[in-house]
């Protein structure tokens, strides 16, 4: 009897080719399990429960922009749900899925937020972008309001007559002419996009070219007419960088970090594939 034959009735040989073959179907096995979880199958379904959420929210029903923007932020949290659940995220909490991407999206900024920023590339950035720290005119102003009237009815006598008063010799309390109004009667350092916001921005393209300390002719806004007096003009420009350097750092801090977690975010999903279910049988 040859050796070989010898070694194959040996009951250690049996457990040894016995234990071979048991590895190597794990091992296929947990391949083929890695591979499915790195898989995102998004069904019909998933596409049609999402879209209906969205038209709720919406009031129409999204477009083909708007479903591949729906699709990317579902394959966005899917992956980072199952890369938080990779690193035992999930174990003894009862959070729902969207909170476990969150815990996720939470772990990649804290690791952005350990960047350390030179003083001299800080400089740099502010030197290369001074305008992104232009601070803009700001001026006080009072105004006298003067309500549309219901029946479309001019009452261009009335301003005429309150205008006449503001600025006579003996002029009173501006609050003592006009009509009650929704916004206050004065705004303090107040920019023209947030003058613009209230009162719409041709009202405050006109406001923010009067001189300073005069009542001006009626103006309208989309709310009333005015009469309008600047008070007080403060010029926009640019700071030196020593007095926004805090400010520099803050928005350096936040691109740097914005970058580091899209850097990293890209790492986790290229690990992941996307199958889109046509829904066919």
């Amino acid at each position: 009897m040859s050796k070989t034959k010898v070694l194959l009735k040996e009951p250690l040989i049996h457990f040894i080719l016995i234990g071979a073959l048991v590895f190597a179907v794990h091992g296929l096995w947990q391949a083929r399990q890695e591979s499915a979880a790195r898989t995102i199958i998004v069904s019909q379904e998933a596409l049609k429960r999402l879209s209906a959420i969205w038209a709720g929210e919406a009031g129409r029903e999204p477009n083909a922009d708007d479903v591949r923007g729906l699709l990317a932020e579902y394959v966005r949290e899917e992956v980072l749900y199952r890369e938080a659940q990779r690193l035992g995220l999930d174990e003894d909490d009862t959070i729902i899925r969207r909170r476990l991407a969150q815990k996720m999206g939470f772990l990649l900024s804290n690791e952005a937020v350990a960047l350390s920023i030179d003083e001299s590339d800080l400089r740099a950035r502010y030197d290369a972008n001074p305008e992104e720290y232009r601070e803009p005119t700001r001026i006080t102003l009072t105004h006298v309001p003067f309500n549309f009237a219901p029946d479309g009815a001019s009452r261009q006598d009335e301003i005429d007559s309150a205008a006449r008063i503001l600025n006579s010799a003996t002029s009173p309390e501006p609050g003592s002419l006009g009509d009650p109004f929704i916004l206050a009667r004065s705004h303090i350092d107040i920019d023209e996009d947030g003058l613009g916001r209230l009162f719409g921005r041709d009202f405050a393209a006109a406001i923010f070219s009067m001189p300073v300390g005069q009542w001006s002719p009626s103006i309208r806004s989309r709310l009333a007419d005015h009469l309008v007096r600047v008070e007080a003009r403060t010029e926009g420009g640019t700071p030196p960088y020593e007095d926004v350097a805090n400010e520099v750092a803050r928005r350096e801090t936040e691109r740097l970090k914005r970058e580091s977690e899209a850097v990293a975010l890209d790492e986790i999903m290229q690990r992941y594939s996307v199958i889109i279910d046509d829904g066919a049988p």
